[in-house]
């Protein structure tokens, strides 16, 4: 993500408004911060609306495939609803003549739920629940007694699984693909039989 590297270019700027700030009342800050755990995060809006954009289109695109499903296999599957869980209970009543590819599609959700979908969607739905991702964290810095502090200090953004942001991004963007080039392989063959 270019944006979170973006901030690791700022901090140098950032750190010395902080420390502008902290050396105001430098004693007040050396006792607030032996005695408290402070932090100070360096709150980027972009990185968070691309974070929140992703995730929310990760779960639009679940739904979607979902309805794919549905319209080859001509069943009434709406969503991709508890993480998943519907469309493998809707698998099992595919009938005889659908079993291995049933059996097929069922092992490709679990295996993603395992990896990926589960933390998406509980990720997707706490932005929903609570207007925001309270665990993430854009770069960050735990404060000591200093007041002075070197970018090197600054812990990387991370997401509520302490799993760097960007490493993230990453897996889920080439995860999401992978599941859906999958997937897509399943419906278009059955509407291939169709034919």
């Amino acid at each position: 993500m270019d944006r979170v590297s973006f901030g690791r270019d700022n901090l140098p700027a950032m750190l010395a408004d902080l420390a502008a700030d902290l050396e105001t009342n430098p004693d007040q800050h050396r006792r607030v911060a032996t005695e408290k755990t402070l932090v100070v995060e360096f709150r980027d809006h972009v990185v968070v609306a691309h974070i929140e954009g992703l995730l929310t289109q990760t779960k639009c695109l679940l739904d979607s495939l979902a309805q794919f499903y549905s319209i080859a296999f001509r069943r009434s599957v709406k969503t991709f609803s508890d993480k998943g869980k519907n469309v493998l209970k809707d698998l099992q009543n595919l009938g005889a003549k659908h079993t291995e590819t049933a059996t097929n599609m069922a092992a490709l959700i679990n295996e993603a739920k395992n990896s990926w979908i589960d933390d998406a969607i509980e990720y997707r739905d706490e932005l929903v629940h609570f207007g925001q991702l309270r665990q993430f964290r854009c770069l960050y810095l735990p404060l000591t007694a200093a007041t002075q502090y070197r970018p090197e200090d600054v812990s990387e953004s991370i997401m509520p699984n302490k799993q760097p942001t960007e490493e993230y991004v990453e897996m889920l963007l080439h995860q999401s693909h992978g599941f859906s080039a999958g997937w897509l392989r399943f419906v278009f063959g059955e509407l291939r039989n169709q034919s």
